[in-house]
């Protein structure tokens, strides 16, 4: 009987029909072939697969959200800024630290000072060194461990380097002699009340301050001609300011005399109006002013009538390019390096 050649073997697999199979009684057992994307274990892998997937992808939104959120700060207050910097509560968390009593107002302006100092540093060619920093700390305390263990009071005592340098550098540190000769002893501080001008019938009166000032402007250009011949030297002259009966001690014992200054041991207060601030920050070393009128700002009377003459005479000087002052020159500086504490 002739056989079947392996060409003609039957693939259960492939045969859309029956098969029969040797030895089983003839019984047909049919095997489908499920079409395709029918199968259970297929739609099974495939959900898997779909849900291993959105795991990822929701892990990278997640992790993206939040590195942005930690990058960018999305949605979180902003607790100071100053010079382009934006200060949020994890950094002044950890400036506090363990420090008791620091407010988060505290912390923030600290900060905020921080970035403001650094930035006119920059701009006026400052540095402050730990030498600085010890000076402001004392000389018993200890530098590393305040900056290791009390971040708050270490930047503190940093900021006030900075300012101190600030100051110094835009208001000038300035050595030598001034004679100042006052005549606004009957210009009001304040309103005059009746019971004060019955007490003292001159003060506010116009005819009495001219006077003085007459008398002021006389005194001191007399001073000026002898020193400026050498006739009398500096010392002489700031005696005879400081004895006459008219512009000296007797009838101003509070106010400031003649003699010599050095603003980097003690401010000179003569020099605080921006009149004075401006001669003296121009003023070269070696040279002295003619004699000038210093008018004062009375923010009570909001007048600004002259006060006083003086005369600067300039041994040295460091620094003085500020305009005005240093507290105008700062509130300038923090309107354009949009300074401000939130909290």
């Amino acid at each position: 009987m002739a056989t079947e050649t392996d060409n003609n073997t039957v693939n259960p697999d492939t045969h859309a029909g029956p098969v029969a199979k040797v030895g089983d009684g003839g019984k047909v057992s049919r095997r489908l072939k499920l079409p395709k994307g029918r199968n259970p274990l297929s739609r099974i892998r495939n959900k898997k697969k779909v849900l291993l997937y959105g795991l990822i992808l929701a892990a990278v939104l997640v992790g993206g959200w939040l590195v942005l959120k930690s990058v960018f700060h999305i949605g979180e207050k902003v607790y100071a800024e100053a010079a382009g910097h934006k200060i949020y509560r994890e950094e002044v968390k950890d400036l506090i630290g363990d420090t008791k009593g620091i407010s988060d107002h505290d912390a923030a302006t600290a900060l905020a000072d921080k970035y403001f100092t650094e930035a006119l540093a920059k701009e006026q060619g400052i540095t402050v060194t730990d030498k600085d920093i010890q000076e402001q700390l004392g000389r018993g305390a200890d530098l590393k461990k305040q900056k290791k263990d009390n971040h708050y009071i270490y930047q503190t005592v940093v900021n006030n380097a900075y300012f101190d340098k600030l100051q110094a550098k835009l208001n000038g540190v300035y050595k030598g002699y001034m004679i100042i000769v006052h005549f606004d002893r009957y210009i009001p501080a304040t309103p005059v009340s009746d019971a004060y001008k019955k007490a003292i019938p001159q003060m506010g009166d116009p005819k009495a301050i001219k006077a003085d000032k007459e008398y002021a402007k006389q005194f001191i250009d007399k001073l000026y001609e002898q020193l400026r011949n050498h006739k009398i030297t500096w010392e002489e002259a700031a005696k005879m300011e400081q004895d006459d009966p008219r512009v000296g001690r007797t009838n101003y014992p509070t106010a400031s005399h003649s003699g010599p200054f050095d603003t980097s041991k003690a401010p000179v207060t003569a020099f605080n109006a921006p009149v004075a601030q401006g001669e003296v920050s121009q003023l070269k070393k070696g040279a002295f002013t003619k004699p000038f009128p210093v008018p004062v700002y009375n923010p009570d009377t909001k007048k600004n009538p002259a006060s006083y003459y003086l005369i600067v005479r300039m041994d040295s000087k460091y620094g003085g390019s500020a305009k005005g002052n240093f507290f105008t020159y700062t509130l300038d500086a923090k309107k354009r390096l949009h300074y401000a504490v939130n909290v």
